[in-house]
């Protein structure tokens, strides 16, 4: 089999060329590596100013075959398509495997065999992450006005929020430099909030949003924005990512993407720590994280990422997880499979544009939807969509997505969506700080069971620091369970943390 002949007739040109013995930790890719068959994804491939999405079969440690090469008309939502030389020799930057980024080196050897040589982890330190292009000071609020704001939104909501005010607060939007998928400097934004007094000190705490589709809904948009300023308000330097697509950013949310979403909030706590310094305030160097929903995913995702990658620059004191879909490549599967009508349709048509954003399948969106829809769906999250105006415009489930869809979840081969989803559990590692796993049973969008699997994974590698606390709560289990939870949870959170604090 000749390789040129491959190249130009055949078709699958991608970015998955992945290894077969490596560590973990979720991270964006130009590549995806499948352990369960060997197998090495490559999306974007350009040979001779045409792209391909390839696939290669891996022989042994460092041989891969081409099995196929497809030309494809489209180029990367982000970086650029990896180049192949007149030796058909290329460099892969970013491989997803296990969770952890790696680049290799791969060199045509003859026919339709190459070698994978000089695999190393992804370094990610660039200069600047972090740094703040802007700060604006766009709230301050004393503890009588937190409070009567707190007495406000119960009378609005019918709730009844138990929390006052220990300080007086300044709150701030910064937009901050980050890495986008592709691991290239990228603008995004955040709200800080911090009490006044500067003869205390005080922990820093990292508070991550649930799903959002309306950028303007996210945190550095709303300068009331309540879990930040309670946060404040009870002695946290507290800081809210939008996430990449949100606030300032423009493109699409790579919504439970775990890599983009770590290194936003990551990046987010280095300019509050840039900011808490320009405005003299100071940090007792205690490092909390804790969020709901997506939030609750990628607070498991950041606390991974800072043990693994970041240790020598921030120590977790405690992580409380919330009610996240931590187990995407199961748990989060199942109700789409199961006939019954779903709570939130529109989470998963969000994971599906997200992940051939991030990793590439395909330029024809009619891969994944059915007529009209995969002319129209990008349309729906634009930004300028609310969750409850996208639910209403998706059709039953059986008439947005193609029948394969299903066929490709439900099997046990796997398919590069499998692959991709399996890439983004945020479960199998051992915490070294305590982690708090919060969860309502009953809760009608996020399955309890991704909690219940992760807890599970944690008690079989014996990290005894992580804790479970299921909460089946008669009053939250009216109606919509996973938003009632929201706030008595995150509170309960900010009980045990407070408890910690130095």
């Amino acid at each position: 089999m000749n390789i040129k002949k491959i190249i130009s007739q055949k078709h699958t040109l991608s970015s998955l060329i992945l290894l077969s013995a490596l560590p973990c930790s979720n991270v964006q890719a130009d590549g995806l590596f499948s352990a369960q068959d060997n197998s090495l994804f490559i999306p974007f491939l350009n040979y001779q100013g045409q792209n391909y999405l390839a696939e290669f079969s891996m022989l042994n440690a460092n041989q891969l075959q081409l099995t196929a090469a497809t030309p494809r008309a489209d180029i990367p939502a982000y970086g650029m398509s990896t180049s192949v030389d007149e030796n058909l020799d290329f460099t892969m930057q970013r491989i997803s495997f296990n969770g952890q980024l790696y680049n290799a080196e791969i060199h045509y050897q003859q026919g339709d065999r190459f070698s994978i040589d000089n695999i190393s982890v992804v370094d990610d330190s660039i200069q600047g992450r972090g740094d703040i292009n802007q700060s604006t000071l766009v709230n301050e609020l004393s503890q009588t006005q937190f409070d009567l704001m707190v007495s406000l939104y119960n009378f609005q909501n019918g709730r009844d929020v138990n929390i006052s005010a220990q300080h007086d607060i300044q709150v701030y939007t910064v937009n901050y430099q980050t890495l986008d998928p592709a691991g290239a400097l990228t603008n995004a934004s955040a709200l800080i909030a911090f009490p006044t007094d500067t003869q205390q000190s005080y922990p820093l705490i990292a508070y991550q949003h649930g799903t959002e589709t309306l950028r303007a809904n996210a945190p550095s948009q709303n300068a009331f924005d309540l879990p930040t300023l309670a946060l404040a308000a009870s002695g946290y330097v507290v800081v809210s990512t939008d996430f990449l697509g949100l606030g300032d950013s423009l493109q699409l949310h790579p919504y439970v993407h775990a890599h983009s979403l770590t290194t936003a909030v990551i990046d987010a706590l280095r300019s509050a720590r840039h900011l808490a310094a320009e405005k003299n305030i100071q940090l007792n160097h205690q490092l909390f994280l804790t969020g709901y929903s997506e939030g609750g995913y990628a607070t498991m995702a950041v606390h991974r990422e800072l043990q693994t990658h970041y240790s020598d620059e921030f120590t977790v004191t405690a992580s409380a997880p919330m009610a996240g879909p931590y187990d995407l490549s199961s748990s989060m599967q199942a109700p789409l499979l199961d006939a019954r009508p779903l709570p939130s349709p529109y989470y998963f048509p969000y994971a599906l544009l997200a992940y051939n954003q991030v990793y590439g399948f395909t330029d024809k969106l009619s891969d994944f939807f059915q007529a009209p829809y995969d002319q129209t769906i990008t349309e729906l999250y634009d930004g300028n969509h609310s969750s409850s105006a996208i639910n209403a415009a998706l059709p039953d489930p059986r008439q947005l997505y193609i029948q394969s869809i299903y066929d490709s979840l439900a099997t046990e081969q796997h398919t590069w969506l499998q692959v991709a989803l399996a890439e983004n559990d945020t479960y199998r590692w051992i915490p070294e700080a305590p982690m708090y796993l919060f969860h309502c049973v009953n809760d009608n969008k996020v399955p309890y069971q991704n909690t219940q699997i992760a807890y599970d994974y944690f008690q079989s590698v014996g990290a005894s620091q992580v804790q479970l606390l299921a909460i089946d709560d008669p009053a939250l289990n009216q109606g919509d369970v996973h938003t009632n939870c929201a706030i008595p949870l995150l509170l309960n959170g900010k009980a045990i943390f407070d408890g910690l604090i130095e």
